[in-house]
């Protein structure tokens, strides 16, 4: 993964890359100056800063610069956004920043999340459910009581994409019976 970064920095920072390796100062209107940009022994630009002496890890507290606009960093958003389960640009970035610093990671975590995941209409009919058969000793006089551990869930969904998009509540309650002998 490392290879993958560093010839994707090589692409993006080309003349960053060269100015950082001569000791060559960052000009003030470089969007890399705030980061305390360094090239680590691997060769790849990290973000230097007031992390250094926490006890963290060197990858989290030197993550690798990446660009916004490179299909990596894209397909990383992408992996990670399915492996967080869909979740929404705050924790993604977050978890994102863990290794890797995008440049302008807020954007494209706002604009990625909602296009990884696809909002839906609901129109389903309800439907009562059926519980299943009890135990035949949960129905005899010498069980105990049943207790009901009720769960509430609750989704929104989107009816249509765009302006005055309208969002309908939907709550789903389950049950899980169990019985103390």
């Amino acid at each position: 993964m490392k290879t993958l970064i560093k010839a994707a920095q090589n692409e993006c920072f080309s003349q960053k890359l060269h100015d950082l390796r001569k000791n060559i100062p960052i000009k003030s209107k470089e969007c890399l100056l705030g980061l305390n940009p360094f090239i680590d022994a691997e060769g790849l630009i990290r973000v230097g800063g007031s992390l250094q002496l926490s006890e963290f890890e060197f990858e989290k507290k030197h993550p690798m610069i990446m660009s916004a606009k490179h299909r990596l960093t894209i397909l990383i958003f992408a992996y990670e956004h399915v492996r967080l389960l869909h979740a929404g640009p705050q924790l993604l970035l977050s978890s994102i920043r863990e290794r890797y610093w995008p440049l302008r990671g807020r954007n494209l975590a706002k604009k990625y999340s909602p296009q990884m995941h696809k909002m839906f209409s609901c129109q389903a009919n309800t439907q009562m459910s059926h519980y299943g058969c009890f135990a035949r000793i949960a129905c005899s006089s010498n069980a105990s009581i049943l207790f009901d551990r009720g769960r509430l869930c609750r989704a929104i969904f989107k009816s249509k994409q765009g302006r005055g998009a309208k969002l309908s509540k939907c709550y789903i309650i389950y049950s899980i019976y169990s019985s103390i002998i």
